[in-house]
């Protein structure tokens, strides 16, 4: 995993600990259920996934790393 690490760009390592705190503080809210579960419905857990990235943080984070990454060629 250290290797991948080393490969990624430093804004998209930065946008990454964005998101990730934004998760933590629960500005983001995200479901789990584990996929052996009796509950799991993949139609709820694709559901999820678009609204999560339908979001305006996941959006500005995915945008703002693109537009950094044109900025610096």
């Amino acid at each position: 995993m250290a290797n991948f690490l080393d490969m990624v760009h430093k804004e998209s390592k930065e946008e990454g600990e964005k998101f990730i705190k934004m998760l933590k503080s629960n500005k983001i809210k995200k479901r789990i259920l584990p996929n052996e579960s009796e509950d799991f419905a993949l139609e709820n857990a694709l559901k999820s996934f678009d609204h999560l990235t339908k979001s305006k943080e996941f959006q500005d984070s995915i945008k703002g790393a693109y537009k950094r990454k044109r900025e610096s060629k």
